[in-house]
């Protein structure tokens, strides 16, 4: 006959309640619990990226090529690799190269030009990045750049307008000469920015001031002419050393615009006075000022 006092799950153990009976039942299911919530997830760390070559603080000068040997590793499988040079605010100054690669291990080799001839002296940063897809490992050298020296490239030769347009020639470095571009309209002054590689045509009566590529012979950007007198509209042109294209016009201002066209200074010339100079000196703008309705110069 079975003892009421004893439940027939839990034998040599008295019934006070349900819950209290299973002991070792309830820890065997907690101990499982426990080892299915705790079990590790595989990590995927990013992958490794050594620079071999070029060693840190290896000096060039433009134009060269960088010999660039690394040793990629990952864990996960490899999906690409990029190497670029950067100035200090971590912008790639010259085009990138990129790879498209896999395997959980690369023997990275490839030559790197270094050719832009407007690059400036100064040091560099040679950045090569391994990805797999999810995480980017990175590794890095110090890149001490001369730039190119100075050489004659070209001579522009810019001609008074002719049946409505102004015709250019384009004198190379052994003197030989070629048409560069015939632009419509008239023509007040001209400069050339070698930085920026720009031919700067300002208008007289109807043509507006123009930023020609000198690789292409194409027009970058313009401002209007909005000529309302019988003068030339553009009345002084210069080229500083900050970048900017600095020019007056008879309606009294004055402006500074990047090598962009975007306009970052502004002031007016004296009342009844017209600027026909401009030049830059340290973070001055000096302006010579002719009296508009007299002989007077400023």
């Amino acid at each position: 006959m079975n003892n009421p006092m004893h439940s027939p799950a839990c034998p040599g153990r008295r019934a006070f309640g349900a819950g209290r009976c299973p002991a070792f039942t309830l820890t065997a299911v907690l101990m499982a619990v426990l080892l299915g919530g705790c079990r590790k997830e595989e990590a995927n760390d990013p992958p490794q990226v050594t620079i071999l070559q070029p060693f840190d603080n290896t000096s060039i000068q433009v134009p060269d090529t960088l010999a660039v040997r690394a040793t990629l590793l990952d864990a996960q499988e490899l999906a690409g690799v990029t190497i670029q040079l950067l100035n200090d605010n971590g912008i790639p100054v010259v085009p990138s190269v990129s790879l498209a690669i896999s395997g959980t291990s690369f023997d990275l080799q490839r030559a790197f030009p270094v050719i832009d001839e407007g690059l400036a002296s100064g040091p560099y940063t040679l950045a090569v990045r391994a990805t797999d897809g999810n995480e980017q490992g990175s590794d890095f050298r110090t890149i001490n750049v001369s730039a190119a020296p100075l050489r004659l490239r070209a001579v522009f030769a810019v001609h008074a307008a002719q049946g409505g347009a102004v015709p250019v020639t384009r004198i190379d470095s052994v003197f030989q000469a070629a048409p560069f571009g015939t632009f419509p309209g008239d023509l007040s002054q001209a400069v050339l920015a070698s930085g920026p590689r720009l031919l700067y045509l300002a208008g007289a009566q109807n043509a507006p001031l123009r930023a020609i590529d000198l690789q292409n012979g194409n027009e970058r950007w313009s401002a209007p002419n909005q000529n309302t007198l019988g003068t030339a509209f553009f009345t002084a042109l210069h080229q500083g050393d900050d970048g900017r294209i600095y020019h007056a016009t008879n309606e009294g201002l004055i402006r500074g615009a990047s090598s962009s066209g975007v306009n970052a200074f502004t002031a007016e010339s004296l009342a009844q006075y017209r600027t026909t100079f401009l030049h830059l000196q340290d973070d001055q703008v000096v302006a010579g000022q002719e009296q508009i309705a007299g002989p007077q110069q400023r």
